[in-house]
């Protein structure tokens, strides 16, 4: 039976490339810093009747800590994410993950990892190969890039 549950709140954000934070051990005192957001979450608000204001490019980081219970450990797990905007890695426990387009059949594990590419698409990351189960928190990172980029 599939289950389908919410991952929008107990985001951390912050604005830049911070690479250490993508491993597990990036320290909390740091993170405290990072601002509490739920997704969907805009990097910067702009008011929408401003022709002069020009939008917000950037890279940003997401960053999440959750259980998964020991049950779901033989079972198959991914996120799935409705839209990123630009490019978007995806890491867990330090693992960058393998990604899909969110319409195709997700690939088998041990697939290498990739990363997304495309403005507001719906991608799949599979978390198998890297998560851990049974009441350790596994790390999860966004890293979103919305600057210019001629592949997206």
């Amino acid at each position: 039976m599939r289950k389908c549950l919410s991952f929008n709140q107990g985001w951390k954000f912050v604005r830049g490339w911070i690479p250490e934070a993508v491993l597990p051990d990036y320290p909390v005192s740091e993170l405290e810093r990072w601002e509490n957001v739920t997704l969907p979450h805009s990097l910067r608000m702009e008011p929408c009747d401003n022709p002069l204001i020009e939008t917000c490019q950037d890279i940003a980081m997401y960053r999440k800590h959750f259980p998964l219970p020991e049950e779901w450990k033989e079972k198959p797990v991914f996120l799935r994410f409705e839209a990123v905007m630009g490019v978007a890695d995806v890491y867990l426990n330090g693992v960058l993950l393998h990604t899909a387009l969110a319409d195709s059949a997700p690939d088998e594990p041990g697939k290498p990892a990739h990363t997304n590419y495309g403005g507001y698409l719906p991608f799949v990351a599979d978390l198998r190969n890297a998560a851990q189960f049974g009441g350790e928190d596994n790390v999860l990172v966004v890293v979103a890039d919305n600057r210019d980029n001629p592949q997206v």
